[in-house]
């Protein structure tokens, strides 16, 4: 017999769902976005830009019980280099 006859799984198979049901594991993880603006108005347009990433981000992370956390800022930049994120450190402290 074997396990289409019987109706059950075959025994590697069900050590492999085991296994991954055991392996899963909580990690913690950061999602970067950068965005980089040209407001003529100055800090006027700035607070704007900011509002408007504040009510995208509240729209995103609404009822995601993922996020723990977040938060939006805009500050000045200078020079027009594009960073890459990747190789971004942020220190919490």
């Amino acid at each position: 017999m074997d396990a289409q006859t019987t109706g059950t799984s075959p025994p590697h198979k069900l050590v492999y769902i085991l296994f991954m049901y055991l392996w899963r594991e909580t990690i913690k993880a950061r999602g970067l976005i950068l965005i980089d603006y040209e407001l003529p108005g100055g800090f006027v347009d700035a607070a704007e830009e900011q509002k408007r990433l504040q009510e995208a981000m509240d729209n995103l992370t609404r009822g995601n019980n993922r996020v723990t956390y977040f938060q939006c800022d805009i500050k000045e930049r200078r020079g027009d280099g594009k960073p890459d994120i990747k190789k971004l450190k942020i220190r919490t402290g």
